[in-house]
Order: structure tokens, then C-alpha cells, then sequence
């Protein structure tokens, strides 16, 4: 793995500021060595409501520790939601 630690460090702040724009560093950044800076990665898209960082969750939760697959599960749950309410404003303005 290659160290992506000037990734890991932009992409924190990305995340909170709800950069839909952010979702490809964190993507990349899903492969840090460090697992702090992966579930921080994890954690982004869920916050955004990006639907981009699903399918990379598979892998990652496969071999991730119990405690970081909830981070996981986490935001693909947040990014579902984000999307059912997302589809439920849109039909009602239709």
C-alpha cells in the first residue's frame, strides 16, 4: 500500500464541509496504511451523503476489526437514508 498521508490529512476537513467534490481524495484515501485515516474516509462520504464510497465499502468491511465495520455500516446506513429522503422530497415536488 502506498502512503497517502497528505491525502488523509485533506480529507477530514473535506468531509465536514460537505464537499460532494471531496468524495474521490476520500475514495483514494480508503487505502491508507493508517486505519485511523481510512475510517475517518469511511466515515466522509456517510456525512456527505455521497453514494460514490458504497461500493468500495464491501472490501474495506471485509478487512476491517469488528469496531472499524461499524464505521463502516455506519455511513452506508447514513448515505441511505440521505438518499430515501433525497427520492421522498423529490417525488413530493413532483
Amino acid at each position: 500500500m502506498t502512503k497517502r498521508m497528505s491525502a488523509g490529512k485533506r480529507q477530514n476537513p473535506l468531509g465536514r464541509l460537505g464537499s460532494p467534490g471531496a468524495v474521490d481524495a476520500l475514495i483514494d484515501t480508503l487505502w491508507d496504511d493508517d486505519a485511523r485515516v481510512r475510517l475517518k474516509a469511511a466515515w466522509a462520504p456517510g456525512r456527505i451523503g455521497d453514494v460514490r464510497g458504497v461500493p468500495h465499502f464491501g472490501r474495506l468491511y471485509r478487512i476491517e476489526r469488528d469496531d472499524a465495520r461499524d464505521t463502516i455500516r455506519e455511513a452506508f446506513e447514513s448515505i441511505s437514508r440521505k438518499q430515501i429522503l433525497h427520492e421522498n422530497t423529490s417525488n413530493a415536488e413532483s
